[in-house]
């Protein structure tokens, strides 16, 4: 997988948004909505279980980067249980025993270095403080 990246110095970036003021506008929008995802995970740390923020944080991948097969959710990249726990803001004790509690219960599977969701509403359940 390749990458390229584009970048500019001050004086253009400014010139740029000057002549394209929509450029800015959305530069704005952006940046408010990084601002507001930060602050709701501020918020999940202080207010929620650690359970409820490991679903969280799967089910915003599977959001961002899942594939929907027959049912399933499988999150298309690869995922490490550090990951997870990084994520989720818990240990990895933490993140591997609850995604080992949820494989076992049939929640999750692991295929391939991938995640795969088997039950997206039982996991959005999960994150607002159901039971499993």
């Amino acid at each position: 997988m390749s990458s390229h990246i584009a970048s500019w110095s001050k004086a253009d970036f400014i010139a740029l948004t000057m002549n394209f003021p929509q450029i800015a506008i959305n530069i704005i929008g952006m940046v408010g909505q990084r601002l507001a995802n930060v602050q709701n995970r501020l918020r999940e740390m202080a207010t929620q279980s650690a359970e409820q923020r490991i679903a969280h944080a799967l089910l915003m991948l599977v959001e961002q980067s899942g594939a929907v097969q027959a049912g399933v959710c499988e999150i298309c990249i690869p995922l490490r249980r550090r990951d997870v726990a990084e994520l989720a803001g818990t240990t990895l004790y933490t993140a591997s025993r609850q995604l080992a509690a949820w494989e076992k219960v049939g929640l999750l599977a692991r295929s391939r270095q991938m995640l795969v969701v088997r039950d997206a509403n039982r996991l959005r359940r999960i994150a607002q403080g159901g039971l499993l």
